[in-house]
């Protein structure tokens, strides 16, 4: 199921309700992944899956009858229902009158969870062992968008590790690296 207008939002946890056309089949207890984009994917590009989520509950009803609590279900707090009804209507090109599927849903478990990170560069800093002559990988999941800077388990604390001056300085109990980001 795709997310693309409200991935932010449902990585946050504040969305815990959609509104869908189709999706006819679907049933309390179902499990699928939530995904950024389902559709429309250019050649050599795939699904980026947010989440495992389960189905709690399944009904129709007109759009336009949306309750005001469901807004920051939806993940839109700050909207009114007549500007959702507008951005669903304009995202879906339909009616306020048609008929949708409100679909209740609990988030099971993160992307990253079961898949683990996908870590892509997004920089560096200066090195903590005192090396001048490089500097630490930062990185951001490009699935959870998690930061990396020198985590214990993370990619960046395993390439320090391959360091001689990192070797080094990690022998010196008085500055070793907790693992943590900071000295300790």
């Amino acid at each position: 199921m795709s997310f693309a207008l409200t991935k932010d939002q449902l990585r946050a946890r504040t969305k815990t309700v959609t509104r869908r056309l189709g999706w006819a089949a679907l049933k309390p207890g179902d499990a699928l992944w939530a995904v950024e984009k389902a559709q429309g994917l250019k050649k050599g590009e795939h699904q980026r899956k947010i989440a495992m989520i389960r189905v709690l509950s399944v009904r129709q009803e007109p759009l336009i009858d949306m309750a005001v609590g469901d807004l920051a279900r939806e993940g839109f707090p700050e909207m009114n229902v007549g500007e959702f009804v507008s951005m669903f209507c304009h995202a879906n090109k339909c009616e306020p009158s048609i008929m949708v599927r409100r679909i209740e849903f609990e988030v099971l478990t993160p992307a990253c969870k079961i898949l683990g990170h996908d870590w892509q560069e997004m920089g560096g800093r200066a090195c903590l062992a005192g090396a001048t002559d490089c500097s630490q990988t930062v990185y951001v999941c490009d699935r959870c968008e998690e930061w990396d800077y020198g985590n214990e388990g993370g990619p960046a604390i395993a390439e320090c590790r391959e360091c001689e001056v990192w070797k080094e300085w990690e022998r010196r109990p008085q500055d070793g690296y907790s693992g943590k980001g900071k000295k300790g």
